[in-house]
């Protein structure tokens, strides 16, 4: 990594090497001065070019929120949709009085009798449960599971 060398003494013995040919000059770029492994102007130069870099890097990192805050979003809604009582799909067998008493027809002495009653093979057993009639069966039907 960054050797120290003499840029005179390597072109000098290049022109030993071949008198013949001469050796093109260096295009407009300043030596480093004698006793230096960097030149400055150069490392300057980079620093100056680096800050698109920067900005390159602050894009990406807003772009990152933006995806991050979509699928959270994302996120929130299926949490709000599958959590919300008035559409949840509860389990007959592991369901509380509480979570029962979210289906429809079915209120706190109602979802005590249900869980009186389990286990459950079948949610069509729940219309052997007294109080849940063939249409109260019916408007719970969409929101009821055994597993």
């Amino acid at each position: 990594m960054g050797q120290f060398y003499d840029e005179d003494k390597i072109k000098a013995m290049e022109n030993a090497a071949s008198p013949a040919e001469p050796t093109p000059a260096p295009a407009a770029s300043p030596k480093p001065p004698s006793g230096r492994f960097y030149d400055e102007a150069k490392i300057k130069g980079m620093e100056a070019s680096s800050a698109p870099a920067s900005a390159r890097t602050q894009n990406f990192a807003k772009l990152a929120l933006i995806a991050l805050l979509v699928v959270a979003g994302a996120v929130l809604v299926w949490w709000k949709i599958t959590h919300n009582p008035a559409t949840m799909i509860v389990d007959l067998n592991k369901a509380s009085a509480a979570q029962l008493s979210y289906l429809p027809g079915i209120g706190e002495a109602k979802a005590k009798v249900i869980i009186d009653h389990r286990p459950y093979a079948t949610i069509e057993d729940l219309e052997k449960v007294p109080g849940i009639g063939e249409k109260t069966f019916e408007k719970m039907k969409p929101r009821v599971k055994v597993e």
